[in-house]
């Protein structure tokens, strides 16, 4: 399933992107790169909380743009959250050890409370 992604301004040091389908290597996740980093040149958010209940399957280049995302925010005194992952892609993360780097919340609501005010 090709991926469909969402970018929402929660507050302005927050941004989520709800997310569907595949993360995997394709012209869609190059697509969500190319805006979330306009983002992240433009209007910088600390934290993004990534909503991944809609997420059927995650491979390496979508795990890697995650973690990639989390160090760049990082480096600005933020971080990502992730949100709503599915038993597959947990096993991923905790097969590749990415859920020690990562926080992971159970839906949108937690990670939006632990983000704000």
């Amino acid at each position: 399933m090709t991926l469909v992604f969402q970018l929402d301004r929660a507050s302005d040091e927050l941004l989520v992107i709800t997310l569907t389908g595949s993360m995997t290597m394709s012209p869609a996740l190059d697509q969500l790169m190319e805006q979330l980093y306009a983002q992240l040149d433009t209007n910088p958010p600390r934290h993004i909380v990534f909503d991944m209940a809609g997420v059927d399957y995650l491979d390496s280049t979508g795990l890697g743009f995650l973690v990639r995302i989390n160090r760049d925010l990082e480096k600005r005194d933020g971080f990502i959250r992730l949100c709503g992952t599915s038993e597959r892609v947990q096993a991923l993360m905790a097969m590749t050890r990415t859920d020690t780097l990562l926080r992971v919340d159970c839906d949108r609501a937690e990670s939006l409370a632990a983000l704000l005010p």
